[in-house]
């Protein structure tokens, strides 16, 4: 069924008059966008005329060709190169489903006055009578309605029964009753020889209501608006002919009215948020109002934030503080500010919406790391969205930090003459309280030397140190500690700092060897440790020796001072210390280097000397006798003298072999236990065999001749010799041999021995001899030895006094590098030169559990 132009109307669709010339080109335009797909033009009595821009097939020559269509440039056109009166009608345009009515009205004097109404209503055209014939008739069909005032009868009767023609009161009428779109033409009025033209038209109800910029939201109108912000509210209800009466209207109240389009502009406040406006047109086209509303729904500011949370807190933990905003829409975007800086940590946000408001309560709570320089900060938060871009702030809260102190502790340096010598500790806490504990005082490293008590108020403790003398003020050196609490974190919680407090003086020496000894040809290294503040450069430390000029060994000494933890007492205790060493290197030591070398310390307090000797040592001499102590079936203790140590320890080395063995076993080495007489007793032997026994001393320097004897174990009887001499009682004799010119002196060794046939090297011989004959032989280092058989003589026998070794031991006694020992020695022999032979007895007489091994 095509769509009428009659069924358009009948349902409200809007029409819009085009007034042409007849004969003339015509294009009828309505809008459509470039991307619409599904277009027509629909001409008089509902005929398709396009689809797209192509005529349909089955149109009317006579119409197909003068028509054309176009889609470009946002419009759907239809074009007519030649309008007739057989084109006159209603055309409607089809875009995507939309409709757009057109109506096509032959004009015929442009001098016509339109007359409107509502189709099925009733219009009166009137012309005043002027004298003459009268008529009414239509121009565009040439039809006449009246002369005078009779009806045409040749009219069809639905046009016939629907006028009326009068006359009255100089008044020439036409009235058309139940006006139809048939009606709708160009009517001409003849008084006489004048005429008067009038176009009956419908009227154009105007669109409907609509207003600007809103939004369908749950089948609503809104409108979106800014909270204390001016916006205009527009409604426009155009193209009603004649022009629509539009109103805002609220709670009743007319606000603004126009023609066609109406305007109305405020400030909203938030007391307009939700609230409903209104839109009102009226028309004669209409026969009642239109009307449409809009919600104002505004984006609303968030209003004053607050803060809440505890404002005070410990360092380095977590500070949390709360920012609320209420009232936003959109909801609000919260900032923190921390001593007027802008956070950009993103804090965690909570956003709630209030359903009775559509509004917004936005939590922040803000998680800060803090230390003790936020202390005393300000906090605040804003609060911000669309409605107020520069945020609104919330009160400024402050920052409390709780710390445990920073302890400082001020003091000047002393000297040795500062009899007043004080450190004052003042911490820096929060809360400003404190409670000292004891002061202490600790080595360089790190030893504990003294815990002192300081004069303590609540803000700061001083330290005024005990006074040990002048002589021991140095040693208030050392590392400083006060340690204080103001119970952050936790209750008797103490913090602590440390200075080094240093007392200056003179040096001081810390070495107490006065005597160094070294062999001939040798490298000899001379140290003195000493201990300085203010500390030493080695142009201060100078070395002079005890000769005549003080000089140095030329080319061949060497002077340096290093830096050397030091061990001294400080006040009682043990502590390393940083001192000093002076160093003396002599090379390649010759007979004049021996002598006294002197080391002077010096500092700006004063100076300090120290004297150390150098004195000559060699290797050991030789022990001075090796003689049988006991004898048994396994073991054979010996017996010896020792000689001279060089100066240096010595030890003793004896080592053995049997009459059928090649090689010797050497026995670990033997400390000299400084005795006149030491015995070592060999384990392990076997019976009835004869041993080669040898001995040698040694020291650091080196080793001594060896001298030896032959025994053998025994069998049966068990032999036993005690060595009745001392070492100075033999030293004398050899003194004494060397003075006296006497070709042989005897010198009696009294060995009480029981005489038993074990105490011969072979059994074969144990029938003729009573004894057993003991040679010593000294014989160089390395040197191998010959096992001898001897005849056994009498123990009683005489012996020559300077075969005995070492010879030298008065020439060693005389010289000028004489060592502890062999002074000892030559005193003792200067003791004997009074009564030798009555002290010889006391002086041989030994117990012989003395001679125990060592």
């Amino acid at each position: 069924m095509p769509v009428t132009a009659d069924h358009l109307l009948s349902e409200g669709q809007n029409i819009t008059p085009v007034y042409i010339q007849i004969n003339t080109p015509v294009t009828l335009t309505c809008p459509a966008d470039d991307q619409a797909t599904i277009l027509s033009w629909t001409g008089p009595g509902g005929t398709l005329y396009v689809t797209g821009t192509t005529a349909e097939a089955d149109l009317s020559g006579i119409v197909k060709s003068r028509i054309s269509a176009s889609h470009t440039g946002g419009s759907y056109t239809l074009s007519f190169t030649k309008f007739q009166s057989l084109d006159i009608g209603i055309y409607i345009c089809m875009v995507d489903g939309t409709m757009d009515l057109q109506m096509v009205i032959v004009q015929g004097v442009t001098s016509a006055s339109p007359v409107h109404t509502r189709q099925g209503g009733t219009v009166t055209l009137q012309c005043p009578d002027t004298g003459g014939s009268t008529s009414w008739s239509v121009t565009s069909t040439g039809f006449v309605y009246t002369i005078g005032t009779q009806i045409n009868p040749s009219l069809a009767d639905s046009i016939k029964t629907r006028l009326a023609v009068t006359n009255q009161n100089g008044i020439y009428s036409l009235l058309i009753s139940n006006v139809q779109l048939s009606d709708v033409r160009e009517y001409q009025c003849i008084i006489g020889l004048s005429d008067t033209f009038y176009h009956l038209l419908f009227y154009i109800p105007p669109n409907f209501p609509k207003i600007d910029n809103t939004d369908s939201v749950d089948g609503q109108n809104r409108t979106i608006g800014t909270e204390d912000v001016s916006m205009t509210l527009t409604c426009n209800a155009r193209e009603g002919t004649p022009s629509s009466n539009v109103s805002w209207i609220k709670d009743g109240v007319i606000l603004a009215t126009a023609a066609n389009v109406v305007k109305y502009r405020k400030v909203f406040t938030r007391a307009d948020d939700r609230t409903m406006y209104t839109c009102q047109s009226s028309s004669p086209a209409l026969t009642s109002s239109q009307t449409t509303s809009v919600i104002i729904y505004l984006d609303l500011k968030p209003r004053q934030s607050t803060i809440s949370g505890q404002m005070s807190q410990t360092e380095n933990t977590d500070l949390q503080v709360v920012c609320e905003s209420t009232g936003s829409r959109p909801a609000a975007d919260i900032e923190w500010n921390v001593g007027g800086t802008w956070q950009s940590s993103n804090p965690t946000e909570v956003k709630a919406m209030d359903i009775a408001t559509e509004t917004y309560t936005v939590t922040s709570t803000l998680s800060l790391r803090v230390s003790r320089q936020d202390n005393g900060k300000s906090v605040y938060c804003r609060a911000s969205n669309r409605a107020l871009s520069g945020g609104t702030e919330s009160e400024r809260r402050t920052i409390t930090i709780l710390y445990p102190p920073d302890v400082h502790i001020s003091y000047t340096n002393a000297t040795y003459t500062s009899f007043r010598r004080t450190l004052t500790c003042t911490p820096d806490g929060n809360p400003a309280i404190y409670q000292f504990g004891q002061w202490q005082h600790t080595a360089e490293d790190g030893t504990v030397i003294r815990q002192l008590t300081g004069k303590s108020s609540s803000k700061e403790s001083i330290l005024t140190l005990p006074d040990p003398g002048t002589t021991h003020r140095y040693e208030d050196t050392g590392y400083y500690i006060c340690s204080a609490s103001n119970n952050i974190p936790v209750p008797e919680s103490y913090t602590s700092e440390s200075v080094f407090f240093v007392v200056e003086a003179p040096p001081g020496i810390i070495t107490n060897t006065t005597v160094v000894e070294e062999k001939i040809g040798n490298n000899v290294t001379l140290e003195v440790e000493f201990y300085s503040r203010p500390g030493v450069s080695p142009d201060t430390v100078t070395w002079t020796t005890g000769g005549s000029d003080g000089s140095l060994p030329a080319g061949r000494s060497f002077t340096s001072v290093d830096q050397r933890t030091l061990l001294l007492s400080f006040h009682g205790v043990d502590v390393q210390v940083k001192g000093y060493v002076a160093t003396l290197i002599i090379r390649n030591i010759m007979d004049v280097d021996y002598g006294n070398y002197t080391v002077m310390i010096e500092n700006s307090f004063g100076t300090r000397n120290h004297t150390l000797a150098l004195i000559k040592t060699d290797r050991p001499s030789p022990p001075l006798y090796l003689l049988q102590k006991d004898v048994t079936g396994s073991s054979i203790t010996v017996q010896w003298i020792p000689g001279s140590n060089g100066g240096v320890t010595q030890s003793f080395v004896i080592d053995y072999k049997s009459d059928v063995s090649k090689n010797y076993t050497e026995l670990n080495a033997i400390p000299d236990n400084l005795e006149s007489v030491m015995s070592y007793k060999i384990d392990g032997l076997k019976e009835n065999t004869v041993y080669s026994i040898r001995i040698h001393a040694q020291n650091d320097i080196g080793q001594s001749d060896q001298i030896f004897i032959t025994v053998s174990t025994s069998s049966t009887e068990k032999c036993n010799e005690e060595l009745h001499s001392t070492r100075t009682a033999l030293i004398s004799v050899s003194v004494f041999c060397s003075v006296v010119f006497v070709a042989a002196v005897v010198f009696s060794i009294v060995i009480n021995r029981r005489s038993s046939a074990g105490c011969h090297q072979r059994r074969d011989n144990l029938q003729h001899h009573s004894g057993q004959e003991m040679k010593q032989v000294a014989v160089p280092e390395g040197a191998m030895v010959k096992d001898r058989d001897q005849d056994s003589q009498s123990h009683y026998q005489d012996l020559n006094p300077c075969e005995i070794q070492p010879a030298s031991t008065y020439e060693r006694l005389s010289g000028d590098d004489i060592d502890v020992s062999i002074e000892q020695e030559r005193n003792n022999y200067e003791s004997l030169k009074e009564n030798p032979f009555k002290q010889e007895y006391e002086e041989l007489t030994v117990v012989g559990s003395k001679y125990a091994n060592t």
